[in-house]
């Protein structure tokens, strides 16, 4: 005979960590861009009431456009970005992927997008 019992179990797993309701990475922009602002007008001597409200007025204007380009574009697409500029670039390790030492990287070709295009 088994024995059941209740197991609490997390909602939304696909969902990322929040701080009281606000998501992670929303939290970092609004750090980041306040932090930034705050350092680059303390820096070039601003009085200190200037500092701390331009530095709030900008960094809530640069998470609102965050907030906005994020519901904007697919999951994934910031990473995608930061790839494509060249900011973050993968690991490639030959000896745990066998493959990359027979690829020729700049003739690669992923297979399906020339010969079928949709739209």
């Amino acid at each position: 005979m088994s024995i059941r019992r209740k197991v609490n179990f997390p909602r939304y797993l696909h969902k990322p960590r929040v701080l009281v309701a606000i998501e992670m990475d929303t939290v970092f922009v609004f750090a980041l861009s306040f932090l930034l602002t705050y350092l680059s007008l303390t820096f070039a001597s601003f009085p200190l009431i200037i500092v701390v409200f331009s530095g709030f007025g900008l960094a809530t204007g640069m998470t609102k456009l965050y907030l906005e380009f994020k519901e904007n574009t697919p999951k994934g697409f910031l990473w995608h970005l930061v790839y494509e500029l060249g900011i973050w670039k993968t690991r490639e390790d030959p000896t745990k992927y066998d493959e990359l030492t027979r690829i020729d990287f700049d003739m690669v070709i992923p297979d399906g997008f020339i010969e079928e295009i949709r739209d």
